[in-house]
């Protein structure tokens, strides 16, 4: 009886009513809002790609869709103004996306959460970073794996975007080899694909093998009894690649003056691995991410969003260290934004188990793990003061 009284008593200290639902809604947008449009305009004139992405969207030669939108805030709204309101819009998108996505898998393991409850830890994760170790990594954001980005839009609006197709995928996975696909969730999916693909490549180099391994296990699990539903689901995904065509005849013109091509090498993995780079890697970048996920393996939790994620995940990590371009675009590091992206989604399902861990784990052991994650938070919002005081693109 005393436990169910505390029980309740805490739902009732945590519940919260429309009304404050939509004050805590309204304050942490605005504040974003307000900070993020505040950079974007700075950016626009003194900083590194956004003002080049304005240039490519009022000449029209971009491969992405985020020109367009650029291109109809500059003209209707007006100039570097309209453009920063736009990116900002974006931003205050993304905290949903991102709280979306936390409660998807949340709700997936059968748990019942509200969408405000998950709306704080949702935002705060759209601004995770790599651990600042001064000897390990001289800057926040350059030389790190993970640290999210606020110089460049495409990444911008296919983060948002990508979040969203990424819940929508796990909400259609849990029941399609039973009661199959809507035509709506197909659509939908399919949509969000595409605007994702048309805003950055990146994403779906990793979602797309990643989604083929689980289509291939659900084959062989249903012993291709299912062979109809695992085919339509997968028809989403390459129905939305077409464009990628047009996109890679933007980016790598045959006529161009100094073409660009696209090659594979294990050249730049193998000079990664010295040992200064393999400890920062496991000290700034991973530690949070392979904690909850050795926990999931000892406590024998680890569920199918986790191992959908580490698989987003390690082939983000190959887009980034063996696919390169030559010429002019060598030095862009432009298969990196995957694993920067793919970071953050694992994040989110990590901070889900650890949820779900927490009355299987010790305290001080559940205390740790937050502990790494409240510092990799820290150090992405001092990476975003830091951009946003100085107007440094990149730091």
């Amino acid at each position: 009886m005393k436990e169910e009284k505390n029980t309740n008593q805490k739902q009732k200290i945590f519940s919260l009513s429309r009304r404050q639902e939509f004050f805590l809604y309204c304050f942490v947008s605005t504040i974003v809002f307000a900070s993020s449009f505040f950079l974007f305009y700075k950016q626009a004139f003194i900083g590194v790609d956004l003002p080049v992405h304005i240039d490519f969207a009022l000449n029209g030669s971009s491969y992405s869709v985020n020109s367009l939108f650029l291109r109809w805030s500059y003209k209707l709204i007006g100039g570097e103004f309209g453009c920063a309101l736009y990116l900002a819009i974006v931003m205050v998108l993304t905290l949903f996306a991102s709280t979306y996505l936390l409660k998807t898998c949340i709700t997936d393991t059968g748990k019942d959460i509200s969408f405000a409850h998950c709306f704080l830890p949702g935002t705060a994760l759209c601004f995770i970073g790599c651990i600042f170790f001064p000897y390990l990594n001289e800057r926040f954001y350059l030389g790190t794996y993970f640290t999210q980005p606020w110089h460049n839009s495409t990444y911008l609006l296919m983060r948002l975007f990508g979040l969203l197709t990424v819940a929508v995928y796990i909400k259609i996975r849990k029941h399609y080899l039973t009661d199959g696909i809507t035509f709506k969730e197909w659509f939908v999916f399919f949509v969000l694909l595409l605007l994702t693909n048309a805003a950055k490549p990146n994403f779906i180099i990793f979602f797309a093998p990643a989604m083929l391994c689980e289509l291939i296990y659900d084959f062989v699990k249903t012993r291709a009894k299912k062979a109809k539903q695992i085919v339509a689901f997968g028809m989403a995904v390459l129905c939305s690649l077409p464009i990628l065509y047009f996109q890679f005849g933007e980016l790598y013109p045959s006529e161009a003056e100094e073409p660009s091509e696209i090659f594979i090498t294990a050249k730049y993995f193998l000079e990664f691995l010295t040992a200064k780079n393999i400890i920062s890697h496991l000290l700034t970048f991973m530690p949070f991410l392979l904690f909850v996920t050795i926990l999931c393996i000892v406590k024998k939790c680890v569920n199918r969003n986790l191992i959908f994620g580490w698989l987003m995940f390690l082939f983000a990590y190959a887009e980034k260290w063996f696919i390169y371009e030559s010429g002019p675009r060598l030095t862009h590091g432009n298969f990196g934004w995957g694993l920067i992206f793919a970071g953050l989604i694992l994040s989110i399902i990590c901070v889900e188990r650890l949820w779900f861990l927490k009355k299987q784990i010790k305290k001080p052991v559940f205390m740790s793990a937050t502990a790494i994650l409240e510092v990799m938070l820290i150090s992405g919002f001092l990476y975003f003061i830091i951009v946003l005081v100085t107007g440094k693109s990149l730091f």
